[in-house]
């Protein structure tokens, strides 16, 4: 993220001519009058005629290039906040799923909202402030040069103490700005949460609840953002008086030095105004620095969140023939959920997994996903290890169906083939082969599939499993919201998929427990390969029959 810590550099450096040439028309118009003055003194009327019509000339020209700049300056923030959004979004997808799984998505969210933002305002806008305040001190010192080393020695070394002290001071600021992104995470993810779970939220009369958390959550970040406006304004506060003490010694100075070196009273005029010129964008320089230093820890966490572990792994895969669990400990860094797994999966089984709720079901699927390193034993894909083969190649390999799913604003056609083109004939075949064949193929779908009945979800995730051809379809408790009947159906399909198929449910359907080949119990943190269906049914689950 740090290539876009200045924006586009582009446009900056557009932004930075414009600056410049405004600064330098800005200086020339402050020398000029140095000679006006002085024309005015001594009565030569047709001088002063002259250099006021150069002078209108040189205004003019100023007028346009500050306008150039301010256009270029909206142009600059346009473009690099795309670019930094782009950046953040590509290093995302760039994440193995490991990865993401360290980080609550709210995290990324915060980041791509409330930090971008805070980003922009902080740095982008007060680098634009400090680049226009910068040329004009150039210039106001160039001037200063024209006339004595001695003034421009002083205003050099103002300057300088002044950058040290903005940078000194900026400690403070990025203690606070740090604390703030805190609270604007947790403020973001509760306003998420509250918005997922509104159905639930308004049916147990959960608002009051809500709104007094949503109260005590913004009043943290308004008191926080607060805090840093504080520590801001202190420290503005004692630079710029720190700042003023000095200028008027200087300033005092600076007239004296002008009346004992006999000056004209154009140049006099031109040393206080020079020097006076240099002085504003000295004093705009301090907080600026400040702010800018303070907020540059909003990208230190972004490189932190978004750091890429590197994930070993040569061999690469073009299906899926067989998975292995060979003596597995399966669970979480801290806590082991399964111990000593040993399951065989040839190529086209269906695979029941059972258990209670709690048992470990969801921790084997997540080992198979790569979401949780082993902790001891192996797994192996085709004989090799899950972690040699490229993550590319095994994923593509793999459709997972779940009650969340992933569906978008979209058609059903885009749904289902993911922007991929196959064949409207292999799709329509589909659709018959899971029941969606009622369906109009640019149905547009709304607000995550809520116009999708649960049963529909389901046959439309199946539908793309089918339609992407993975070797592998994993099912995830995705009966547990479904009609018995429709529940059923769905199953039926699924178990005659000429598919490796692995399906993890606490509700078993009677009438198609025969189509399953394998069936694995998960309890007392092992896995049991259950060898009869009267097993299953002596199991305390949720046995559901039609019959």
């Amino acid at each position: 993220m740090n290539k876009f810590r200045y924006g586009n550099k582009n446009v900056l450096l557009m932004v930075s001519i414009s600056l410049f040439v405004t600064a330098a028309l800005g200086g020339i118009t402050i020398y000029s009058l140095r000679f006006i003055t002085d024309y005015a003194v001594e009565g030569e009327i047709g001088k002063l005629i002259e250099i006021s019509k150069v002078l209108l000339i040189v205004l003019a020209f100023e007028l346009a290039f500050s306008l150039l700049a301010s256009y270029l300056k909206s142009i600059y923030l346009n473009k690099s906040m795309v670019g930094l959004r782009s950046a953040y979004v590509n290093k995302l997808f760039n994440l193995d799923i490991k990865n993401i799984a360290e980080n609550d998505e709210e995290k990324y969210l915060s980041h791509l909202s409330n930090d971008m933002d805070r980003y922009e305002a902080s740095f982008y806008n007060n680098m634009l402030d400090l680049m226009d305040a910068f040329f004009r001190l150039i210039v106001s010192l160039f001037l200063l040069a024209r006339i004595s080393n001695t003034l421009l020695s002083l205003a050099l070394g103002l300057f300088i103490f002044f950058i040290v002290i903005s940078k000194k001071t900026s400690k403070p600021i990025e203690e606070k700005e740090k604390i703030k992104s805190g609270s604007l995470e947790d403020y973001t993810n509760f306003i998420n949460e509250s918005l997922k779970g509104f159905y639930v939220i308004k049916q147990n009369g959960l608002e009051n609840s809500r709104i007094n958390m949503f109260e005590t959550l913004a009043k943290k970040v308004q008191e926080d953002n607060y805090e840093v406006d504080k520590k801001s304004t202190h420290v503005d506060a004692l630079n710029s008086f720190i700042q003023m003490a000095i200028i008027f010694t200087l300033v005092t100075l600076g007239v004296y030095y002008a009346k004992q070196s006999g000056l004209s009273l154009g140049m006099t005029m031109l040393a206080g105004t020079a020097f006076a010129s240099s002085l504003g964008p000295m004093q705009r320089v301090t907080p600026f620095i400040s702010q800018m230093a303070g907020i540059s820890i909003v990208l230190k966490d972004f490189e932190k969140t978004l750091r890429k572990e590197q994930i070993s792994g040569k061999e690469n895969i073009s299906e899926i023939k067989e998975i292995s669990f060979r003596s597995a400990d399966l669970g979480y860094e801290d806590e082991t959920i399964l111990q000593d797994v040993n399951i065989d999966i040839e190529k086209n089984q269906k695979v029941l997994i059972v258990g209670s709720s709690g048992a470990g079901k969801s921790t084997i699927l997540k080992s198979l996903r790569r979401q949780l390193p082993l902790k001891a034993g192996d797994l192996l894909i085709n004989n090799i290890s899950l972690r040699d083969i490229t993550a590319d190649t095994y994923f593509r390999q793999l459709s997972v169906i779940d009650q969340i799913g992933f569906i978008f604003k979209g058609s059903l056609k885009d749904n289902i083939t993911l922007y991929k083109d196959e064949g409207e004939d292999k799709l329509n075949d589909i659709l018959i082969e899971v029941g969606l064949e009622d369906l109009k193929l640019d149905y547009q779908l709304k607000n995550n599939g809520s116009n999708l009945s649960g049963g529909q979800r389901a046959r439309l995730l199946l539908a793309r499993a089918l339609y992407l051809d993975s070797n592998l379809i994993i099912c995830d408790e995705i009966f547990a919201s479904l009609d018995q009947e429709i529940g059923q159906s769905i199953e039926s399909q699924m178990l005659k998929i000429d598919k490796m198929l692995i399906n993890v449910s606490h509700i078993i359907y009677e009438e198609n427990i025969d189509l399953y080949d394998l069936i694995y119990l998960v309890k007392d943190k092992r896995v049991l390969e259950i060898d009869n269906f009267q097993e299953v049914k002596d199991l305390d689950l949720f046995l559901i029959s039609s019959k």
